[in-house]
């Protein structure tokens, strides 16, 4: 029996599919809109880092990009060439875990 986990857009078009592979959520982070920056969530088990960010209710902006290193995760959005932000983002939430 298949396993794991899928999200859907509300077109019904799959978003995540982590079917292949059984993820594991550890924890959840509320960021804010403030670029680069991180919250301490200590070391993962063994695994390739995984994340799914929970949009808020709409507001202008964008939820965050989100990356994991040295016991911290980080979020942030695309820079232009001298790495200012291009966007402003929207605080969210984020459930994370490895896979």
């Amino acid at each position: 029996m298949p396993a794991g986990i899928q999200t859907f857009n509300l077109d019904g078009s799959l978003e995540i599919d982590f079917t292949t592979r059984l993820g594991l959520f550890i924890g959840t982070v509320q960021t804010d809109a403030v670029h680069g920056n991180s919250t301490w969530v200590g070391p993962l088990p063994p695994g390739d880092f995984l994340f799914y960010v929970v949009p808020p209710p709409a507001q202008p902006g964008r939820t965050p990009t989100v990356w994991y290193s040295d016991g911290r995760v980080y979020w942030g959005t695309d820079v232009d060439g001298n790495g200012q932000p291009v966007f402003s983002l929207v605080p969210a939430t984020v459930l994370y875990g490895v896979h």
